[in-house]
């Protein structure tokens, strides 16, 4: 049973010392931003380039991009005496793929910001946070899928790897030591200790069991702490991630830790939090300078591209992150606000449809790439069959992912509605609260 507790007490201004009648409207709207849907497409397509490394689509869709460019453009840049750019535009994304892993980072700060918008308004409405609710929701948002991938991944997967004559990876002692701790969403730690996991179909699963920890806390954060100290807290808590990392860094000792660890990523999921305290108190802050979202949001795309970030020393380490964070902040209050029509590219019924089936998209693309990878294997005999293959893996992901969110996860995702105070992204929208509704429905 969830512990009861009183409303908090802030200045006269905070909405969560307003009491139900006015204030209940704005707390029981629906908290769906389509454009944060839109952004998790985003941060997936960056988190499968940067894994992509056999098959490499982006490889492939540069090298056909930059033929383009040397049969179309390049003979009038050298009329002009400009000289040609297509041999270019390959290179313009090496920098991208190494980057590819602040997709993560983003996901990360998407998560505390929409966990704590919701606990927030159930705050607002109800004068207190059900515990009990808030974990059986994220219980069958998280868990089913989860564990059909652990069964996957060390059930079905080996044994297709025996049946077409490859070893049976996740049957090694190493593997099999480290199934318990991700069966109690500890696999993080045991990645970061013991080393990573032999099949990167498995790997995924680290960042999961990051989030769940975090969802032990970011919920005790809104019922039990008030107003003015949890922003003090909050503080405290994301120094001393940023200490860790510096520290872990500096040592040397463990890289693998500094990777997969709870506390390093501390500073990432809270800034999420931060950035819906901030707009709970002022919700039109993220309607405000236009373009200086813009412009921090610009800025990054273009760090991307250009800069690797987090492969330098302990204060790269520290401090890029923090920059991560910083935009992945921007461009989540950005997009939110829905203020900028450039805000609409993320509207897109597709990206918002990706970003509703991202969580498959994630735990399947590395089974994905691994299934195209054995079919490119078995038809290597065929000529060209490697751009076939290098399409086949992204298809194949949206397909898993697709699959298992209309037949596996929906049926789960319908059983919150007997958990949920605060509505959130419908599981199956009415046509009036579909992507183009109005932002009436869908804005906080």
């Amino acid at each position: 049973m969830a512990m009861p507790t009183s409303p908090d007490r802030p200045g006269p201004r905070s909405r969560e010392s307003t009491p139900p009648g006015s204030e209940a409207g704005w707390a029981a709207r629906r908290v769906y931003f389509p454009e944060l849907d839109g952004l998790r497409a985003v941060a997936i397509a960056l988190v499968y380039v940067f894994h992509d490394r056999k098959l490499d689509l982006l490889g492939f869709i540069t090298q056909t991009l930059g033929l383009i460019v040397s049969i179309t453009l390049d003979p009038l840049l050298e009329l002009m005496g400009l000289g040609s750019i297509g041999f270019r535009v390959p290179v313009l994304v090496s920098t991208l793929r190494e980057n590819g892993w602040i997709g993560v980072q983003i996901f990360f700060v998407l998560s505390g910001y929409l966990i704590a918008t919701l606990l927030l308004r159930e705050r607002s409405r109800y004068g207190r946070v059900d515990l009990r609710a808030f974990w059986v929701r994220r219980l069958l948002r998280i868990w089913p899928l989860y564990y059909l991938v652990i069964l996957i991944c060390w059930s079905l997967m080996p044994l297709i790897r025996s049946g077409v004559g490859l070893g049976p990876r996740m049957w090694s002692p190493e593997a099999l030591a480290q199934l318990p701790y991700f069966l109690l969403f500890l696999g993080n730690w045991s990645m970061g200790f013991q080393g990573p996991l032999p099949a990167d179909s498995a790997g995924v699963l680290w960042s999961i069991c990051v989030e769940e920890q975090f969802y032990l806390v970011v919920p005790l954060l809104i019922a039990w702490v008030g107003p003015r100290s949890r922003g003090v807290l909050i503080a405290l808590m994301m120094a001393a991630a940023i200490v860790a990392r510096y520290a872990l860094a500096l040592s040397e000792a463990n890289p693998l830790l500094l990777r997969f660890n709870t506390i390093v990523h501390l500073d990432t999921l809270l800034a999420g939090v931060a950035l819906a305290l901030v707009t709970h108190r002022l919700p039109d802050l993220g309607r405000s300078g236009l373009w200086i979202g813009r412009a921090v949001v610009v800025l990054g795309l273009v760090a991307l591209f250009t800069v690797p970030l987090a492969r330098g020393g302990p204060w790269s380490q520290a401090i890029d992150y923090i920059l991560i964070w910083g935009w992945a902040v921007a461009l989540v209050a950005w997009a939110a606000s829905a203020r900028d029509p450039w805000t609409a590219l993320l509207r897109r019924p597709t990206l918002v449809w990706l970003g509703k089936i991202s969580f498959g998209l994630y735990l399947f693309h590395e089974i994905a790439l691994g299934i195209a990878e054995w079919i490119g294997f078995a038809l290597r005999s065929i000529p060209d069959i490697g751009p076939i293959v290098t399409l086949m893996a992204p298809a194949l992901t949206v397909g898993l992912a697709a699959l298992s969110y209309s037949r596996f996860e929906r049926p789960f995702l319908r059983l919150k509605d007997r958990w949920t105070r605060v509505p959130s992204r419908p599981v199956d929208p009415p046509e009036q609260e579909k992507p183009t509704a109005t932002r009436e429905k869908t804005n906080i």
